[in-house]
């Protein structure tokens, strides 16, 4: 078991035996275990080879703000490798977690000449604190004002633009201060951008053993706003704690259910989901707003096991979509559906065997924005050792988005796309791969409603 990544120094509450002794504690950590040096009450170290470097293992390790320990016995030793008892020498560490910074709302100004005011907290960390514009510039009229715990930027912008900035804040924790910092990309203008539908993701999923990466690219000449707007299984918004990995290691999380960021031309953006430990699993799916040309994807990633599957991002509005299922040798498939509508819906499914004769049919409700993840041998049982496709119907005047995942022993994780009977039939595979230990699978539908030839070169 290893410490947290970003804990940046412990300290010690001393045990019966080195508070007697009138000796303090500091700590050094790593892999498994703390190693401690007990200190004379000058903090200067204790002369004579008295110095007692004692390890002391580890019992449970989290995000917490202390870890308990217990000593190893004869695990201490002076300079000059004598063992020194340490019988009673256990206490507690306790964790300096570095500063993270809040702020409500998360979002920038966008709004030319309207007020605009966010409150900004810092939490753990050493005070006093110091605040400060680390990067950039704030659009001409916003300001960043206060110290201490909290601050506050507001203003009326008056000069429209592109604007990327970084609020940061340095504590006084000592040998080494902490710090946090909060990173903005904005688009001041006249008037509320004009937002489009770019598409959807069907699946994402966080939690401490699930984590999804969203990777957001402009393909435009120019700069372009984008909006991820995040929906849970009920179709309510769907806050999430959310990393910019592209912005250092220091950077806060950002915890919202929509994310707005501007793009510079061919320029990309990476967020991340960061649930805490302890913290519930949460599913949902994601549709992406832009004002211009802005594609992008999701991986999820199932720490454990480092597997991953990707969620394409859905730009179609197809009447029905088709996975194919090869559910033979105990493989499976699940299934992501996701309603990109507001209103309610029932999604009708029709299961096929491989040669297109229907096997199973029924419906899955979503509410309005709802999402749904299930196995399909477990909604239809007949699916199960079988192969064949199941579709998906999108109600009259309504909107979906399909993913499927395929899933062989001992725990893969495949992306299986969704097919959909839009624009011309055929097209061409990017890669495949044969001997050395890969083999590539092709799977072929006929997506159409009579009889058609097919040609694979």
């Amino acid at each position: 078991m290893q410490y947290p990544p970003d804990v940046t120094a412990v300290e010690v509450t001393p045990g019966p035996a080195a508070a007697n002794a009138g000796k303090n504690i500091t700590c050094s950590y790593g892999v498994s275990a703390a190693t401690c040096l007990a200190w004379g009450e000058n903090k200067t170290p204790i002369p004579d080879g008295a110095l007692a470097t004692a390890t002391f293992q580890i019992s449970a390790a989290s995000r917490s703000s202390s870890i308990a320990i217990a000593n190893s016995p004869a695990s201490a030793s002076d300079g000059e490798g004598n063992s020194l008892p340490v019988a009673s020498a256990g206490g507690t560490i306790q964790l300096i977690l570095p500063p993270a910074i809040n702020c409500a709302p998360s979002a920038g100004p966008r709004l030319l000449n309207q007020y605009y005011s966010a409150q900004c907290s810092v939490t753990q960390g050493a005070p006093p604190y110091n605040w400060s514009v680390s990067s950039g510039a704030l659009p001409p009229g916003i300001y960043l004002t206060g110290q201490g715990t909290s601050v506050q930027i507001a203003g009326k912008p008056t000069v429209a633009g592109v604007y990327r900035y970084t609020i940061s804040v340095v504590d006084s924790n000592t040998p080494v201060a902490g710090s946090a910092k909060l990173a903005y990309a904005v688009t001041i203008q006249a008037s509320a951008p004009k937002f489009s539908l770019v598409g959807s993701m069907a699946h994402l999923v966080s939690s401490p053993d699930w984590t999804t990466t969203f990777t957001l690219v402009n393909t435009s000449a120019g700069d372009e706003q984008a909006e991820l707007n995040l929906w849970d299984d009920g179709g309510n918004s769907l806050p999430l704690p959310l990393a910019l990995p592209q912005q250092g290691a220091s950077e806060s999380l950002v915890t919202t259910p929509s994310f707005d960021w501007t793009l510079g031309s061919n320029a990309s953006l990476i967020l991340q989901t960061n649930s805490q430990a302890g913290a519930p699993l949460q599913s949902g799916s994601a549709q992406l707003d832009a004002t211009g040309g802005v594609g992008g994807f999701a991986i999820f990633h199932l720490n454990p096991s480092s597997q991953e599957a990707v969620a394409p991002l859905e730009t179609r509005s197809a009447s029905s979509y088709l996975l194919a299922f090869d559910n033979t040798n105990s493989a499976a498939l699940g299934v992501a559906l996701a309603n990109i509508a507001t209103q309610a819906a029932n999604i009708a499914v029709v299961v096929r065997d491989d040669s297109g004769v229907p096997i199973a049919s029924g419906s899955v409700p979503l509410p309005g924005a709802g999402h749904s993840a299930f196995v399909l041998s477990s909604l239809f049982p007949i699916a199960a050792g079988q192969r064949g496709t199941v579709e998906f119907d999108a109600p009259a005047g309504g909107q979906i988005s399909v993913l499927g995942i395929r899933t062989t022993p001992p725990g893969t994780l495949t992306s299986v796309p969704a097919l959909a009977n839009v624009g011309t039939g055929g097209g061409a595979f990017a890669h495949i791969a044969i001997a050395n230990g890969w083999k590539t699978s092709f799977v072929l539908v006929n997506t159409g409603v009579s009889a058609a030839q097919a040609h694979l070169s």
